[in-house]
């Protein structure tokens, strides 16, 4: 069973299902055992999170584990809103640089060598 794209909760209602149908057979499953395998079924992303939790050296109850889920799904859903955020202004700066803050520049396709300058009067350019 893995963690699906609906979040956290439900599958943390789902392994306290589980658990709680193990304890009717007579199976009880230490902390550390189901941390194990609450941390084996987050997604990729989760990495750093799962080390993390592995590292600590005291048992962690189960009901502890799912609130530090919860905030690091928050994390990562905060993160995930910043990327798509800084997509969309990397795109539109790419749209700016191209075009300029009002649009394609034009190009003038007029005889220059008419034109005088108002700085040092010659001609040819403004």
């Amino acid at each position: 069973m893995k963690v699906t794209k609906e979040g956290i909760d439900p599958y943390f209602m789902k392994i306290y299902k589980m658990r709680d149908q193990l304890q009717e057979f007579g199976e009880v499953m230490s902390n550390r055992k189901m941390t194990t395998v609450v941390l084996n079924a987050l997604r990729e992303e989760w990495g750093n999170f799962t080390s993390s939790i592995y590292d600590k050296k005291e048992a962690t109850t189960l009901s502890e584990i799912w609130s530090l889920c919860r905030t690091e799904e928050t994390r990562l859903k905060a993160k995930e809103d910043v990327g798509s955020k800084a997509q969309a202004f990397a795109n539109m700066a790419k749209k700016k640089g191209k075009f300029g803050k009002f649009g394609p520049r034009r190009t003038n396709n007029k005889d220059m060598s008419k034109i005088q300058c108002f700085g040092c009067q010659e001609y040819g350019h403004y």
